[in-house]
C-alpha cells in the first residue's frame, strides 16, 4: 500500500447519515453526556461543550458504518495504513457560546498513534458553530446534517463557539501501530 502525497487534504461527504440516523445517535449519546468536556493535560478553557462517550458494545452498527466509510474515503484520499483500532466515539454537543479553541487530535502523548479523524454532523439548527480546518486549503467543513468530514488527525481544526441553537456531532478516531503508513 502506498501512500499518497499530500497529507494536508481533508474531505467533506453530505448524506452519510439521514436525519433519522442522526436523531438516533442523538438520542443514544444524550443519554450518555456525562462531563463538561476538558482536554489531556489542558486548561478548562480550551474546550467547554458536553462529552459523552458510545463504547462499541451500545452500538457495534455505529462502529460498522463509519469505520466503512472512512477506509473507503482513506483509500482514496491518503491510504493510510490503519492497523489499529478505532477508539471509543465521542459524542459532543454544544450549547451556546461553546466551542473548542484551535488543535490537533494527536501529539506526542497517547494520542500519538491517531492517524485520521472523522467528524459528523448530527444538528442543523443553530448558528455559529463551524468547523475549521487548516490544511492544504484553509477552510470550513459542511455544515448539513448527516455529513461526515474526515482529515488526518495532525492537522489543526477548531469548533468556533455556538450563537444559537445546539450544536451536536460525534468524532471518530483511527488508529494505526506506525506513524503515517
Amino acid at each position: 500500500m502506498k501512500l499518497k502525497t499530500n497529507i494536508h487534504k481533508w474531505h467533506t461527504e453530505v448524506d452519510f447519515f439521514n436525519i433519522e440516523t442522526c436523531n438516533k445517535v442523538k438520542t443514544i449519546g444524550d443519554a450518555l453526556l456525562s462531563e463538561k468536556g476538558g482536554v489531556l493535560g489542558k486548561q478548562f478553557f480550551s474546550r467547554n461543550c458536553k462529552v459523552g462517550w458510545i463504547p462499541y458494545e451500545k452500538s457495534p452498527w455505529l462502529y460498522y458504518e463509519i469505520k466503512t466509510k472512512v477506509s473507503e474515503i482513506n483509500s482514496n484520499m491518503w491510504n493510510f495504513k490503519l492497523d489499529g483500532e478505532i477508539e471509543t466515539l465521542q459524542y459532543l454537543k454544544y450549547g451556546i457560546c461553546e466551542y473548542y479553541s484551535k488543535h490537533a487530535d494527536n501529539s506526542n502523548d497517547e494520542v500519538s498513534s491517531r492517524k485520521l479523524t472523522a467528524i459528523i454532523q448530527l444538528s442543523e439548527k443553530y448558528i455559529g458553530g463551524g468547523l475549521k480546518i487548516w490544511g492544504e486549503k484553509n477552510g470550513y467543513a459542511n455544515k448539513q446534517i448527516g455529513s461526515i468530514t474526515v482529515f488526518p488527525s495532525h492537522l489543526y481544526h477548531q469548533a468556533q463557539a455556538v450563537l444559537w441553537g445546539k450544536r451536536n456531532v460525534l468524532v471518530a478516531w483511527f488508529k494505526g501501530k506506525e506513524p503515517l503508513r
